[in-house]
């Protein structure tokens, strides 16, 4: 059976995965070509639909459907702010000069951009399905992951047993092993990296979403 844990990208999808793994022993898998735990590496997409096993899997995809989904949310403007970083850097060079110019230019650009249906058009696509789409905040996952991944997975009707001896990674942990993919985890960096101008650009495409999930100016 399957289960989604949805995003757009830099919304703590990451994270989630490894405190399921690493204190419920539940691995999630993904719908994309990664290192870690590809759906190929269980049968792919029609194994987990044929399963009576609850599989979450990953996806960042604008592809709402009738199935039951863990939804990550964050604010968009942290969102967009970590993921303009992201796609300028690599896991090879995770720290290289970015000037000024470069990183705004970017950020208008994954401001503006429908991949992943843009910001707002995949939170919109998400939490306004009729069938059960657990809420999941940022804030939320990084102050208090042990009780929130819990409660997700016991929103998708999985079993969660705490292994014996595990162990909670911290995201400053995972951020000394690969700052690349985690990079601050931080609340509020949009701050000191979004101009005034880029401010308004983003509330102008994607504020509708912005309050629909309770984050303001």
């Amino acid at each position: 059976m399957l289960r989604w844990l949805a995003s757009f990208p830099r919304s703590g999808n990451s994270f989630f995965r490894v405190v399921s793994k690493n204190l419920f022993d539940h691995e999630i898998y993904s719908i994309y070509p990664e290192k870690r735990a590809p759906v190929e590496a269980i049968g792919g997409l029609d194994h987990i639909r044929q399963s009576q096993e609850i599989y979450l899997l990953k996806t960042h995809e604008a592809i709402p459907d009738q199935n039951p989904a863990v939804y990550l949310v964050r604010d968009g403007r942290d969102v967009l702010v970590s993921y303009a970083m992201y796609t300028l850097t690599s896991r090879e060079n995770p720290d290289r000069a970015i000037t000024p110019g470069e990183f705004q230019n970017q950020l208008k650009s994954v401001i503006l951009s429908d991949q992943f249906g843009g910001w707002s058009g995949n939170v919109m696509s998400w939490i306004g399905r009729p069938v059960t789409t657990h809420l999941v905040r940022f804030e939320d996952l990084i102050s208090r992951p042990e009780e929130v991944v819990a409660d997700s997975l016991r929103a998708m009707d999985m079993r969660v047993i705490k292994k014996r001896a595990a162990k909670l990674m911290t995201f400053e942990t995972l951020h000394d092993r690969d700052p690349h993919l985690f990079r601050k985890g931080k609340i509020g960096d949009w701050k000191d990296k979004m101009t005034d101008e880029l401010h308004e650009l983003f509330w102008k495409k994607h504020g509708h979403a912005m309050l629909a999930i309770g984050y303001s100016r």
